[in-house]
């Protein structure tokens, strides 16, 4: 969970920044953050540092691309462009990446074209 969790902020982080310039965009507030340790207790050694001398055996099988929007639902509208057109290229070119990359890690997209998922869809 801790992995997938860091892993869909990146995806979101670099996303964020690639359609930053649609700055008429209403962003909420940030109503609460859960804090999320990375480190395993059991693997801190002396002194509260990792204990490197553990292997650890995590293997990535799933990766899910969100690329929201979608539909009727357009997001941000720039001047040539729709965030849901930009943000749907950034996710087939990430799993591509991730497909070509790593061939053993299965790719999913919550949409792979312009339709409208809802939200409870979207975590099924």
């Amino acid at each position: 969970m801790v992995k997938f969790t860091f892993l869909s902020t990146l995806v979101f982080v670099f996303l964020s920044g690639v359609i930053s310039h649609f700055n008429k965009c209403y962003s909420p507030p940030l109503t609460s953050v859960k804090k999320i340790n990375t480190a395993n207790p059991i693997l801190l050694g002396k002194d509260n540092q990792l204990d490197h001398s553990t292997k650890l055996d995590y293997r990535l099988r799933t990766v899910v691309i969100d690329p929201g929007h979608g539909g009727n639902d357009r997001g941000c509208k720039g001047t040539h462009s729709k965030e849901k057109h930009i943000s749907l290229k950034i996710a087939k070119k990430l799993g591509n990446y991730i497909k070509n990359k790593f061939p053993n890690v299965t790719v999913i997209y919550t949409r792979d074209k312009d339709v409208f998922v809802p939200l409870h869809r979207r975590a099924d």
